[in-house]
């Protein structure tokens, strides 16, 4: 397999800059009729994943190349994963396949083993992003609550704590703070699994975070 055909990961950015990232890699040459987008942001199981496959099993309609893209894969239920291993070792003839996530680490090693890996530069610092959210009023939070992505958010608390736990004199009090955020971002992420409201969760997490950064 060539490194062109080979299926790409795209991870970093926001949502929107990896699928204009995406959108990019297909380009003009694939027709709307032979680009498929399976929107990966609600949670999908095998069912979207095999009726993809499908998909891509058959002839372009009216393009040279046929293309697949999985918006915010790491939404994929475990089996769903699992079900596109076998096409992502061996795509279709003539096929482009690209998944997006927030990180490589948010998806099965299996399914990023078998993927070309692009990292999206994020036009603003992860820092300005955090305290984005944080210095917002408590209105503005419920507003930019859509917008946070649990993955990343958890990401860059981790990123905060390994930050904090080099300092000379870490203060007690900082670390354990955002070790309990960190162990509530992630059973937000569970909850989330268990089709938990999104929207409920983001806003929660966003009204829990420590006030010191």
């Amino acid at each position: 397999m060539s490194i062109m055909s080979l299926p790409s990961l795209l991870t970093g950015g926001s949502v929107a800059a990896r699928q204009e990232q995406a959108n990019e890699i297909v380009g003009s040459s694939v027709s709307s009729w032979d680009y498929h987008i399976l929107d990966a942001q609600e949670k999908v199981g095998i069912e979207e994943v095999r009726e993809l496959i499908g998909k891509l099993d058959r002839k372009p309609l009216n393009s040279p190349l046929k293309a697949a893209l999985i918006l915010e894969a790491q939404n994929l239920t475990v089996e769903a994963q699992n079900a596109l291993l076998k096409t992502l070792e061996e795509p279709p003839e003539n096929t482009k396949i690209i998944l997006t996530a927030p990180t490589v680490e948010s998806l099965l090693s299996t399914i990023g083993s078998r993927c070309l890996k692009i990292q999206i530069v994020a036009q603003e610092s992860k820092i300005e992003n955090m305290n984005k959210f944080i210095n917002s009023n408590p209105y503005e939070r419920w507003l930019l609550a859509d917008q946070l992505n649990l993955d990343t958010w958890l990401s860059l608390w981790r990123e905060k704590f390994l930050e904090l736990v080099l300092e000379r004199r870490p203060k007690k009090e900082r670390v354990v703070r955002i070790v309990k955020y960190l162990k509530l971002i992630i059973k937000a992420q569970s909850l989330k699994k268990r089709r938990s409201s999104p929207k409920l969760l983001n806003s929660i997490l966003l009204f829990e975070v420590p006030t010191e950064t």
